[in-house]
């Protein structure tokens, strides 16, 4: 059966949803309940499952606690939504009879090969996912082709105008600026308590992370509550663990980070001061500025083609529990 997966923010660059679902090992079959239908093909449970087991396994990766349990709720929704993205893409290659060399199928079998320790361990893999090596060949061409069609579609018609570059750095130069780093505060709440379990545990941690973003409590408040953590003061990325650094750097000035999850409980962050390095012409920000502007306009034109795609292949989607 094939694993119909095809990540937008990777899957241009390579398999990575695919080579998630290898190494997940044994994968539990569900039964085959139609869940869409795209042209003349069809969507079961088990592979919509596999997909989001593969992106668990990602998830699991890069998030931990109560920022995965957050996360995971759409995970079947957004799953279901590019599962059928790619088959509409995938039909409309073959109607532009899009083809690739067999070489470059194997080129990129051999990149996922390299992943694993041995040749052993990874047609163990393949055979835990339930998939043979036709079924891989099938879909790494399947996603070569995809990749072809938007290169030609969509890819190769974007431009970006230098005057564009130019004024979009002139209103949204702060948008470009680099933080060296924070200035923290923070709080520690231990747990899970006697008869908490760690679902139990996240759920009160995200409660009171909820009441804090939604001004019903203060940061005082919490903090004399449970107690200040022992992360706080300047520090760089260099300072914090992985988890810590992911949570703080990427958020926008006003936002609370989410709890992030360590060994004996969780933290809470407040971020008190940030040190910028803001470009001072446009000539030190030029390339994040056309990469931010070429995204933007080549994830427009992409949902405008699949718009289309959707009026003119047959899409039928049937009700998927997002439990």
């Amino acid at each position: 059966m094939r694993i119909r997966a095809f990540d937008w923010c990777r899957g241009l660059a390579g398999v990575v949803v695919l080579f998630g679902v290898l190494c997940l090992g044994q994968i539990e079959l569900q039964a085959d309940r139609i869940v869409a239908v795209v042209g003349d093909q069809v969507i079961t449970e088990s592979d919509l499952n596999k997909v989001v087991k593969s992106w668990e396994y990602q998830l699991r990766l890069e998030a931990s606690g109560v920022e995965y349990l957050k996360r995971i709720q759409e995970l079947k929704r957004e799953a279901l939504k590019r599962l059928i993205d790619e088959e509409l893409l995938y039909m409309e290659a073959l109607k532009e009879g899009i083809t690739v060399d067999p070489v470059a199928v194997e080129q990129e079998i051999e990149k996922i090969k390299a992943r694993f320790p041995s040749e052993e361990e990874f047609k163990e893999s393949l055979k835990s996912a339930g998939m043979t090596p036709k079924d891989l060949y099938d879909q790494i061409e399947k996603k070569l082709m995809v990749r072809k069609l938007v290169e030609k579609k969509i890819r190769s018609k974007i431009y970006v105008n230098p005057v564009e570059v130019f004024r979009y750095f002139r209103s949204h130069r702060e948008q470009f600026c680099l933080v060296k780093r924070v200035k923290l505060d923070s709080i520690f709440i231990p747990g899970p308590d006697e008869g908490e379990d760690e679902m139990g545990f996240s759920a009160r941690v995200m409660e009171e992370y909820v009441r804090l973003t939604k001004n019903q409590t203060t940061w005082k408040a919490l903090k004399d509550k449970y107690g200040s953590g022992a992360i706080s003061g300047w520090k760089s990325r260099e300072d914090l663990a992985p988890s810590i650094a992911k949570a703080i750097f990427s958020l926008k000035d006003g936002v609370y980070p989410m709890p992030v999850r360590v060994s004996t409980g969780y933290m809470l962050f407040r971020i008190e001061e940030r040190d910028k390095d803001c470009p001072q012409d446009l000539k030190s920000a030029k390339k994040a500025v056309y990469n931010y502007l070429f995204k933007k306009k080549f994830e427009e034109k992409l949902n405008a083609f699949l718009e289309d795609l959707r009026g003119k292949y047959f899409v039928k989607v049937y009700q998927v529990s997002t439990q």
